[in-house]
């Protein structure tokens, strides 16, 4: 029995609710599919090595703020981008990733995309009254002609007086095609770590509006780590501005990394159904 309340909405809209939530529900809590897993070569993948984050602040040096000038992100890796500024006092600068297809960048809590056909990039403000650092971050994609996908994913800060980016961690790595056009993958060692990493991207799984995702697997003995995901049509929508080409439209997958104590190598699989 439907309440009055209810009696009074016209017939179409119990059915476009029950939809609606449907949708919802099939989004959260996907089906339980049949669906067969493959081997993963671990040691097929690209291993990058990375150094130790630099924790330290950039020491002071003069300001090079010019009018009309490109100013240079400065960083201890010798890593350069570049922004624009239009005054040589206090100056809006536009801070932007080099060379970038897809992806984000932030600075503060402010998170721009990147896309190949849009100018990008995330505003600032300087002034040489300013004597304080602001946290910058990117991520950024780019498919290249072997199907691969260029990553590029960095950490730092903006001095707000010098009008200069100091890069503290950078990771650039070709991620190779674990599921052609769907799901990529690389690993890192880091110098002085436990562990190297398992790196895999994605599409955007979460309820946000990045552009992808990254997923860090700790490769450790005695250890064993899942990663389970539904992809939304609209996240598949936005992923193929990436370029890549894929015939999936809602796909649930995963990947499962594990490492038995009496093992001599980790192994991992990986899973594909569409929804």
């Amino acid at each position: 029995m439907l309440d009055a309340r209810e009696r009074a909405l016209p017939s179409h809209a119990h059915k476009i609710g029950k939809k609606s939530l449907e949708r919802l529900e099939r989004d959260v809590h996907p089906p339980q599919l049949p669906v067969k897993s493959e081997s993963l070569d671990l040691a097929g993948l690209p291993l990058v090595q990375v150094g130790p984050e630099d924790r330290t602040l950039p020491a002071t040096v003069d300001p090079a703020v010019e009018r009309g000038k490109r100013t240079t992100w400065r960083s201890r890796s010798r890593i350069s981008s570049t922004a624009r500024t239009r005054s040589p006092v206090a100056s809006d600068v536009r801070l932007a990733v080099e060379d970038a297809a897809f992806g984000w960048i932030q600075l503060s809590d402010n998170r721009q995309d990147v896309r190949a056909t849009l100018r990008g990039g995330v505003m600032g403000y300087c002034s040489p009254s300013y004597e304080f650092y602001t946290g910058v971050e990117w991520k950024t994609l780019k498919l290249d002609p072997d199907g691969n996908v260029a990553f590029d994913g960095a950490t730092g800060w903006l001095s707000r007086r010098e009008c200069r980016v100091w890069v503290t961690s950078r990771v650039r790595a070709t991620a190779k095609p674990i599921i052609p056009g769907l799901l990529y993958g690389f690993r890192t060692r880091c110098q002085g770590c436990r562990h190297d990493q398992l790196h895999v991207l994605t599409p955007d799984s979460n309820w946000g509006n990045a552009a992808f995702d990254e997923h860090t697997l700790e490769v450790e003995r005695g250890k064993s780590q899942n990663l389970d995901m539904a992809i939304s049509l609209d996240k598949m929508r936005r992923w193929r501005k990436l370029g890549v080409k894929t015939d999936f439209k809602r796909p649930t997958l995963g990947v499962q990394l594990s490492w038995a104590a009496s093992e001599s190598a980790p192994s991992a699989i990986y899973y594909v159904a569409e929804r």
